[in-house]
């Protein structure tokens, strides 16, 4: 809805969300909804001296075993910069599945991603407590 002050918005999780319309006209909204795919979006923090490699082949071997996770497009892992290298190694996990699925198809790939660290050994850095005063 969009009145005069501001535009409201309800998420995927049925969240209503309020914006100043200044904010909207600056901004890009983007419809995860509209689509027929959604994205699965997994963040692993990871410590310096965790293989990327094993961790990069656990995530191929669950997305390609998961009967409900689409090849095309295919899932990705990636690395990206972060502010908190200074501590950990941010992985990326992505794939896509449809929409009507999503939620089942989720928790069932991130139950299947815990299983496989806890079998692998795969290890993950603690949290980063950032001390304020």
């Amino acid at each position: 809805a969009i009145s005069l002050v501001n535009t409201t918005l309800r998420d995927a999780s049925g969240n209503i969300i309020s914006l100043p319309n200044n904010t909207v006209w600056q901004g890009d909204i983007i419809n995860y909804t509209h689509a027929q795919h959604r994205r699965l979006f997994f963040r692993l923090s990871l410590p310096f001296d965790q293989d990327l490699d094993e961790v990069r082949e656990m995530w191929f071997a669950i997305a390609k075993e998961h009967p409900d996770i689409l090849n095309d497009p295919g899932p990705s892992f990636t690395c990206p910069w972060t502010a908190y290298y200074e501590h950990a190694i941010t992985a990326e996990l992505r794939a896509w599945c449809t929409k009507p699925d999503y939620r089942p198809i989720y928790l069932s790939t991130l139950q299947r991603l815990q299983e496989q660290i806890q079998e692998r050994g795969i290890k993950l850095a603690p949290p980063l407590l950032r001390v304020t005063q």
